[in-house]
């Protein structure tokens, strides 16, 4: 065993799970037999582990802290997200410490660094290469909760949506409607692994019902760009329905058929995942996937909390999307005709 000794190092020493042992490094034994304890406590002497934040971890009061950091401020998924983060962290007497990784991984890593030694335990939105991060909070002994990704390598606990269930509900309806050629339109599938999981699923689904192209996405690609990949896929003798895998992905694609004049996308319908909530609050003529952002962090909450006093609880919780499917194509046709004659 290397010199610097984890509480992975620590729970497979100890023939217990990575979750026991943080309960332990912040005493939380309601739920723990004697000889658990005295199986950590051995392994954790004879190692002599007391890296950083756990040794203040063994020691400390609790402070009845919880730290939040998500991707981006100004997202409404964000916003509602924290609220019901709040809301059960004051029902439960606890007070939050918020920040914001820009969706910047050394960003993350610092605000993370900069609460460790306060707070008793974590909601984290992860950017991509959370795992420096999820290994720093492993090491505190710090509970950990991600919001819809699962940092490789960590076995930690997550809510988010039931992304196989919803694609396959919006597949069935999609053939109700007689769609038979789909636009996949979304950024690097290999980015995010809640991407992946909604992309692999998708084509999945979708193989034998009908056909499908991919629009790839950069950062930086702009709605005319977008507009012009879209129209290669059309295929005029079937039905077209573009399908963006994120609220990002939903907005660019819009923007890209938006009715400027011309009759090009009238008859294609978009449906994509819309967290945001835009979709629904502007009236806009797009089917959307919507994600229950307050639900998610109600649940997020309840999860650390009951980590942070030791209470068994779902590690891994799934909630139900909602398909709210409109007549796009005959929306876009009015909306046209009424801006452009």
């Amino acid at each position: 065993m290397s010199k610097r000794v984890t509480i992975s190092d620590i729970a497979r020493e100890a023939g217990v799970s990575k979750t026991t042992v943080s309960f332990y490094l912040n005493g939380n034994f309601a739920k723990m037999s004697e000889s658990t304890k005295r199986k950590i406590e051995k392994v954790i002497d004879t190692y002599d582990y007391t890296p950083n934040a756990s040794a203040r971890a063994l020691n400390k009061k609790r402070a009845n802290l919880i730290g939040v950091i998500a991707t981006e401020l100004n997202q409404a998924f964000a916003s509602q997200c924290f609220k019901g983060i709040s809301d059960v962290a004051d029902k439960y007497g606890y007070q939050i410490i918020a920040a914001y990784s820009h969706s910047d991984k050394e960003s993350e890593l610092r605000r993370i660094r900069d609460m460790i030694n306060v707070v008793d335990g974590f909601i984290v939105e992860p950017t991509p290469g959370f795992e420096d991060a999820a290994k720093l909070i492993e090491e505190a002994g710090l509970p950990l909760v991600c919001l819809e990704e699962i940092p490789k390598g960590y076995d930690c606990y997550t809510v988010g949506g039931d992304n196989e269930e919803i694609i396959k509900e919006a597949v069935i309806k999609l053939k109700e409607e007689g769609y038979g050629h789909v636009i996949i339109v979304t950024s690097d599938p290999n980015e995010y692994q809640i991407r992946k999981l909604r992309y692999d699923c998708l084509r999945q689904c979708l193989q034998n019902v009908c056909s499908y192209d991919v629009a790839m996405i950069e950062n930086d690609t702009s709605a005319v760009q977008l507009g012009e990949t879209i129209s290669k896929h059309i295929k005029e003798e079937e039905k077209n329905l573009i399908f963006a895998l994120s609220p990002k992905a939903l907005m660019t694609t819009y923007l890209a058929v938006h009715p400027r004049g011309s009759q090009e996308f009238d008859n294609i319908a978009v449906l994509g995942f819309d967290s945001n909530d835009w979709g629904e609050n502007i009236n806009l003529p797009v089917s959307t996937i919507r994600h229950q952002a307050y639900k998610e962090g109600e649940e997020a909450c309840l999860s650390v909390v009951a980590a942070i006093e030791g209470i068994p609880f779902q590690k891994n919780k799934l909630l139900k999307y909602q398909l709210v499917w409109r007549d796009e194509k005959a929306n876009l046709r009015k909306e046209r005709e009424e801006n452009y004659g």
